[in-house]
Protein backbone atom coordinates (compact mmCIF):
# COMPACT_ATOMS: atom_id res chain seq x y z
CA UNK A 1 0.00 0.00 0.00
CA UNK A 2 1.35 3.31 -1.12
CA UNK A 3 0.00 6.79 -0.45
CA UNK A 4 0.75 10.14 -2.35
CA UNK A 5 2.29 12.90 -0.08
CA UNK A 6 3.24 16.70 -0.47
CA UNK A 7 7.07 16.70 1.44
CA UNK A 8 6.84 20.48 2.00
CA UNK A 9 3.22 20.04 3.92
CA UNK A 10 4.27 16.82 5.72
CA UNK A 11 7.56 17.55 7.25
CA UNK A 12 5.87 20.59 8.77
CA UNK A 13 3.63 18.44 10.32
CA UNK A 14 3.58 16.21 13.43
CA UNK A 15 4.71 12.86 13.07
CA UNK A 16 1.63 10.77 14.20
CA UNK A 17 2.60 7.65 14.67
CA UNK A 18 5.62 5.15 14.98
CA UNK A 19 4.56 3.52 11.87
CA UNK A 20 4.76 6.76 9.81
CA UNK A 21 8.04 7.61 12.00
CA UNK A 22 9.34 4.52 10.20
CA UNK A 23 8.78 5.43 6.28
CA UNK A 24 9.66 8.62 7.01
CA UNK A 25 13.16 7.27 8.37
CA UNK A 26 13.47 5.14 5.18
CA UNK A 27 13.23 8.27 3.14
CA UNK A 28 17.16 9.18 4.51
CA UNK A 29 18.46 5.71 4.78
CA UNK A 30 21.19 6.54 2.29
CA UNK A 31 22.34 10.00 4.14
CA UNK A 32 22.21 7.79 7.12
CA UNK A 33 24.47 5.27 5.65
CA UNK A 34 26.79 7.78 4.87
CA UNK A 35 27.27 9.38 7.74
CA UNK A 36 27.21 6.88 10.48
CA UNK A 37 30.58 5.14 11.45
CA UNK A 38 31.01 1.39 10.22
CA UNK A 39 30.25 -0.40 13.84
CA UNK A 40 26.80 1.80 13.76
CA UNK A 41 24.54 -0.05 11.52
CA UNK A 42 21.23 1.93 9.97
CA UNK A 43 18.71 -1.01 11.51
CA UNK A 44 20.17 -0.33 14.70
CA UNK A 45 20.17 3.33 14.75
CA UNK A 46 15.70 3.72 13.17
CA UNK A 47 14.72 0.77 15.74
CA UNK A 48 16.36 3.02 18.72
CA UNK A 49 14.72 6.06 17.16
CA UNK A 50 11.32 4.03 16.86
CA UNK A 51 11.54 2.45 20.63
CA UNK A 52 11.66 6.25 21.78
CA UNK A 53 8.98 7.17 20.32
CA UNK A 54 6.88 4.36 21.89
CA UNK A 55 8.60 5.16 25.13
CA UNK A 56 7.75 8.88 25.03
CA UNK A 57 4.53 9.57 23.08
CA UNK A 58 5.39 13.21 23.06
CA UNK A 59 8.36 12.95 20.52
CA UNK A 60 4.68 11.73 17.72
CA UNK A 61 3.66 15.71 18.79
CA UNK A 62 7.00 16.91 16.92
CA UNK A 63 7.61 17.88 13.21
CA UNK A 64 8.52 15.36 10.79
CA UNK A 65 11.34 17.29 9.79
CA UNK A 66 12.62 17.88 13.38
CA UNK A 67 12.63 14.21 14.23
CA UNK A 68 14.07 13.20 10.93
CA UNK A 69 17.29 16.15 11.00
CA UNK A 70 17.95 14.93 14.56
CA UNK A 71 18.10 11.44 13.31
CA UNK A 72 20.77 12.60 10.82
CA UNK A 73 22.65 14.65 13.43
CA UNK A 74 23.13 11.43 15.56
CA UNK A 75 24.12 9.63 12.81
CA UNK A 76 26.46 12.51 11.54
CA UNK A 77 28.24 12.62 15.30
CA UNK A 78 27.88 8.78 15.76
CA UNK A 79 25.72 8.67 18.72
CA UNK A 80 23.33 6.09 19.35
CA UNK A 81 20.33 7.48 21.52
CA UNK A 82 19.73 3.90 23.09
CA UNK A 83 19.06 4.68 26.34
CA UNK A 84 21.30 2.10 27.49
CA UNK A 85 24.42 3.81 27.27
CA UNK A 86 23.57 7.15 27.66
CA UNK A 87 25.01 8.67 24.61
CA UNK A 88 22.80 10.74 23.32
CA UNK A 89 18.69 11.35 23.81
CA UNK A 90 15.49 12.46 21.47
CA UNK A 91 14.07 15.16 23.40
CA UNK A 92 10.25 16.97 22.55
CA UNK A 93 10.76 20.69 22.71
CA UNK A 94 8.04 23.66 21.97
CA UNK A 95 9.13 25.71 19.67
CA UNK A 96 7.52 29.22 20.31
CA UNK A 97 8.10 31.01 16.98
CA UNK A 98 7.09 28.15 14.93
CA UNK A 99 4.46 27.38 17.37
CA UNK A 100 4.75 23.34 17.47
CA UNK A 101 7.09 20.71 18.44
CA UNK A 102 10.00 19.84 17.56
CA UNK A 103 12.49 17.03 18.39
CA UNK A 104 16.05 18.23 19.99
CA UNK A 105 19.51 16.65 20.09
CA UNK A 106 20.72 16.16 23.47
CA UNK A 107 23.98 14.79 24.40
CA UNK A 108 24.51 12.66 27.08
CA UNK A 109 27.84 13.26 29.24
CA UNK A 110 28.92 9.70 28.06
CA UNK A 111 28.43 10.72 24.69
CA UNK A 112 30.51 14.10 25.32
CA UNK A 113 33.35 11.19 26.68
CA UNK A 114 33.37 8.88 23.63
CA UNK A 115 33.61 12.10 21.08
CA UNK A 116 36.60 13.11 23.39
CA UNK A 117 38.53 9.64 23.50
CA UNK A 118 38.15 9.22 19.69
CA UNK A 119 39.82 12.26 18.77
CA UNK A 120 42.97 10.48 20.11
CA UNK A 121 44.14 13.44 22.10
CA UNK A 122 42.30 12.41 25.38
CA UNK A 123 43.08 8.73 26.85
CA UNK A 124 39.99 8.97 28.94
CA UNK A 125 37.51 10.98 31.24
CA UNK A 126 35.71 10.11 33.78
CA UNK A 127 33.32 11.84 36.20
CA UNK A 128 31.40 11.05 39.81
CA UNK A 129 29.46 12.71 42.20
CA UNK A 130 31.03 13.19 45.54
CA UNK A 131 28.45 13.10 48.82
CA UNK A 132 28.11 14.30 51.98
CA UNK A 133 29.30 11.51 53.62
CA UNK A 134 32.68 10.95 51.51
CA UNK A 135 35.62 11.86 51.86
CA UNK A 136 36.95 14.09 49.11
CA UNK A 137 40.00 16.40 48.24
CA UNK A 138 40.56 18.87 45.96
CA UNK A 139 43.64 20.70 44.74
CA UNK A 140 44.42 23.42 42.26
CA UNK A 141 47.54 24.94 41.09
CA UNK A 142 50.50 23.06 39.21
CA UNK A 143 49.19 19.61 39.65
CA UNK A 144 46.05 19.33 40.06
CA UNK A 145 44.77 16.82 42.52
CA UNK A 146 41.71 14.51 43.34
CA UNK A 147 41.31 12.31 46.47
CA UNK A 148 37.80 10.55 46.42
CA UNK A 149 36.59 7.68 49.14
CA UNK A 150 32.97 6.74 48.54
CA UNK A 151 31.25 6.00 51.87
CA UNK A 152 30.54 2.65 52.00
CA UNK A 153 27.20 3.14 53.92
CA UNK A 154 24.86 6.00 53.62
CA UNK A 155 25.81 8.36 51.56
CA UNK A 156 23.75 11.46 51.91
CA UNK A 157 22.93 13.96 49.57
CA UNK A 158 24.70 15.15 46.24
CA UNK A 159 27.20 17.43 47.48
CA UNK A 160 29.30 18.33 44.01
CA UNK A 161 30.80 16.71 41.02
CA UNK A 162 33.72 16.56 39.46
CA UNK A 163 35.34 15.60 36.54
CA UNK A 164 39.42 14.40 35.53
CA UNK A 165 40.54 14.58 31.62
CA UNK A 166 43.56 11.85 30.87
CA UNK A 167 45.43 12.97 27.92
CA UNK A 168 47.72 10.95 25.78
CA UNK A 169 50.67 13.07 27.21
CA UNK A 170 49.87 12.19 30.67
CA UNK A 171 48.77 15.36 31.75
CA UNK A 172 45.26 15.49 34.16
CA UNK A 173 42.87 18.18 33.64
CA UNK A 174 40.54 18.40 36.87
CA UNK A 175 36.92 20.36 37.13
CA UNK A 176 35.07 20.11 40.44
CA UNK A 177 32.04 21.85 40.79
CA UNK A 178 29.85 22.86 44.10
CA UNK A 179 26.49 21.75 44.43
CA UNK A 180 25.42 25.49 44.23
CA UNK A 181 26.79 26.05 40.67
CA UNK A 182 25.61 22.42 39.71
CA UNK A 183 21.77 24.06 40.50
CA UNK A 184 22.59 27.11 39.10
CA UNK A 185 23.28 25.96 35.55
CA UNK A 186 19.88 23.96 36.13
CA UNK A 187 17.63 27.12 37.28
CA UNK A 188 19.22 28.58 33.87
CA UNK A 189 18.18 25.53 31.78
CA UNK A 190 14.60 25.27 30.16
CA UNK A 191 14.77 21.79 30.88
CA UNK A 192 15.01 22.19 34.92
CA UNK A 193 11.69 20.55 35.65
CA UNK A 194 12.07 17.90 32.74
CA UNK A 195 12.65 14.51 32.78
CA UNK A 196 16.77 14.19 33.01
CA UNK A 197 16.83 16.45 35.96
CA UNK A 198 14.31 15.30 38.00
CA UNK A 199 15.01 11.61 37.58
CA UNK A 200 19.01 11.77 36.42
CA UNK A 201 20.12 14.27 38.95
CA UNK A 202 23.25 12.31 39.15
CA UNK A 203 23.90 12.16 35.38
CA UNK A 204 23.54 15.62 34.96
CA UNK A 205 25.29 16.73 37.61
CA UNK A 206 28.48 14.74 36.41
CA UNK A 207 28.06 16.26 32.66
CA UNK A 208 28.50 19.86 34.41
CA UNK A 209 32.08 19.92 34.89
CA UNK A 210 32.94 17.71 31.64
CA UNK A 211 31.51 20.46 29.45
CA UNK A 212 33.82 22.65 31.55
CA UNK A 213 36.74 20.42 30.61
CA UNK A 214 35.57 19.68 27.19
CA UNK A 215 35.85 24.11 26.12
CA UNK A 216 39.94 23.65 27.37
CA UNK A 217 40.56 20.00 25.16
CA UNK A 218 41.39 20.19 21.48
CA UNK A 219 38.40 18.69 20.68
CA UNK A 220 36.98 17.78 17.10
CA UNK A 221 34.53 19.49 14.63
CA UNK A 222 31.47 16.65 15.77
CA UNK A 223 32.94 16.86 19.19
CA UNK A 224 32.26 20.61 18.99
CA UNK A 225 28.79 20.50 17.08
CA UNK A 226 27.70 18.62 19.64
CA UNK A 227 28.61 20.30 22.96
CA UNK A 228 26.65 23.40 20.81
CA UNK A 229 23.77 21.11 20.71
CA UNK A 230 23.84 20.66 24.05
CA UNK A 231 24.03 23.92 25.19
CA UNK A 232 21.29 24.96 22.87
CA UNK A 233 18.89 22.49 23.94
CA UNK A 234 19.55 23.95 28.06
CA UNK A 235 19.28 27.19 26.68
CA UNK A 236 16.11 26.68 25.13
CA UNK A 237 17.00 27.70 21.63
CA UNK A 238 16.39 26.13 18.94
CA UNK A 239 18.64 24.03 16.93
CA UNK A 240 16.75 23.88 13.33
CA UNK A 241 18.16 20.12 13.10
CA UNK A 242 14.84 20.30 9.87
CA UNK A 243 17.55 22.00 7.63
CA UNK A 244 19.72 18.61 7.47
CA UNK A 245 16.59 16.82 6.02
CA UNK A 246 16.46 19.85 3.38
CA UNK A 247 19.26 18.76 2.18
CA UNK A 248 19.06 14.84 1.53
CA UNK A 249 15.54 14.33 0.37
CA UNK A 250 13.57 15.76 -2.75
CA UNK A 251 10.36 18.77 -1.37
CA UNK A 252 8.06 17.93 -4.02
CA UNK A 253 5.71 15.06 -4.14
CA UNK A 254 6.93 12.08 -2.70
CA UNK A 255 5.12 8.19 -2.27
CA UNK A 256 5.07 6.97 1.05
CA UNK A 257 4.96 3.09 1.32
CA UNK A 258 4.04 1.24 4.14
CA UNK A 259 6.24 -1.37 5.40
CA UNK A 260 6.09 -4.97 4.99
CA UNK A 261 4.87 -6.57 8.16
CA UNK A 262 4.22 -10.02 7.44
CA UNK A 263 7.84 -11.01 6.03
CA UNK A 264 11.29 -9.88 7.60
CA UNK A 265 12.85 -7.10 5.44
CA UNK A 266 16.31 -8.53 3.36
CA UNK A 267 17.96 -5.27 5.52
CA UNK A 268 16.66 -6.96 9.10
CA UNK A 269 19.70 -7.85 11.54
CA UNK A 270 20.39 -11.38 12.42
CA UNK A 271 18.00 -12.81 14.86
CA UNK A 272 19.03 -15.32 17.77
CA UNK A 273 17.50 -16.81 20.74
CA UNK A 274 19.24 -16.05 23.75
CA UNK A 275 20.37 -19.31 25.44
CA UNK A 276 19.77 -18.05 28.93
CA UNK A 277 16.58 -18.98 30.78
CA UNK A 278 14.40 -15.44 31.35
CA UNK A 279 15.65 -13.43 28.30
CA UNK A 280 13.65 -12.94 25.35
CA UNK A 281 14.44 -13.17 21.60
CA UNK A 282 16.25 -10.15 20.25
CA UNK A 283 16.25 -8.81 16.68
CA UNK A 284 19.59 -7.11 16.72
CA UNK A 285 23.12 -7.07 18.27
CA UNK A 286 24.95 -4.28 19.92
CA UNK A 287 28.58 -3.57 18.46
CA UNK A 288 31.54 -5.10 20.42
CA UNK A 289 32.33 -1.30 21.23
CA UNK A 290 28.86 -0.95 23.27
CA UNK A 291 29.74 -3.81 25.18
CA UNK A 292 33.09 -2.78 25.97
CA UNK A 293 31.63 0.42 27.08
CA UNK A 294 29.49 -1.64 29.67
CA UNK A 295 32.18 -3.20 30.74
CA UNK A 296 33.84 -0.45 31.73
CA UNK A 297 31.04 1.22 33.72
CA UNK A 298 31.01 -1.98 35.51
CA UNK A 299 34.86 -2.15 36.54
CA UNK A 300 33.77 1.24 37.57
CA UNK A 301 31.43 0.40 39.82
CA UNK A 302 34.12 -2.10 41.10
CA UNK A 303 34.16 -5.12 39.54
CA UNK A 304 37.50 -6.25 37.48
CA UNK A 305 36.82 -5.69 33.80
CA UNK A 306 38.65 -8.69 32.74
CA UNK A 307 36.30 -11.01 35.49
CA UNK A 308 33.39 -8.35 34.04
CA UNK A 309 34.06 -9.81 30.74
CA UNK A 310 34.14 -13.44 31.63
CA UNK A 311 30.87 -13.28 33.91
CA UNK A 312 29.43 -11.56 30.36
CA UNK A 313 30.26 -14.65 28.66
CA UNK A 314 29.75 -17.55 30.63
CA UNK A 315 26.89 -16.39 32.18
CA UNK A 316 24.68 -15.55 29.40
CA UNK A 317 25.90 -17.75 27.11
CA UNK A 318 28.13 -16.07 24.11
CA UNK A 319 31.41 -16.94 23.28
CA UNK A 320 32.19 -13.49 21.24
CA UNK A 321 32.00 -9.94 23.01
CA UNK A 322 30.01 -8.60 19.68
CA UNK A 323 27.85 -11.67 19.97
CA UNK A 324 26.13 -10.39 23.36
CA UNK A 325 22.34 -8.97 21.98
CA UNK A 326 20.63 -5.97 23.77
CA UNK A 327 18.05 -7.85 25.23
CA UNK A 328 21.00 -9.16 27.13
CA UNK A 329 22.47 -5.88 28.49
CA UNK A 330 19.81 -5.46 31.44
CA UNK A 331 20.67 -8.63 32.29
CA UNK A 332 24.42 -8.20 32.50
CA UNK A 333 24.31 -4.43 34.40
CA UNK A 334 22.05 -6.36 36.92
CA UNK A 335 24.87 -9.11 37.60
CA UNK A 336 27.52 -6.50 37.19
CA UNK A 337 25.92 -4.04 39.55
CA UNK A 338 26.11 -6.31 42.57
CA UNK A 339 28.66 -8.59 43.89
CA UNK A 340 28.96 -12.32 42.65
CA UNK A 341 27.28 -14.89 44.67
CA UNK A 342 28.76 -17.97 45.57
CA UNK A 343 28.71 -20.32 42.50
CA UNK A 344 27.89 -16.99 40.00
CA UNK A 345 31.08 -17.15 37.83
CA UNK A 346 31.27 -20.07 36.20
Amino acid sequence: MSEKIDMKTELLAPVKSARRAEQFFAMIVPALTKALPAHISVEHLIQVALTSCRKNPDLLDCTTASMMGALLECAQLGLVPDGILGHAYLVPYSNPKRKCREVQFQAGYRGLIHLAVETGYVSHIFAHCVYAADEFEYELGQFPRVSHKPALADRGEITGAYAVAVLKSGVRDVEYMSRQQIDAIRAGSRGRDQFGWTAHYGEMARKCPIRRIWKRLSISPRGQRAAVLDEMHDAGQAQQLAANVENVIDLGEATLVEPETEEPSSREMPRRKSEVSGLETINYFVSAEQVRELLELAGANGRDPLDATRLVRERLGYEKLEAIPVSALGKATELLGRPAKAGELL
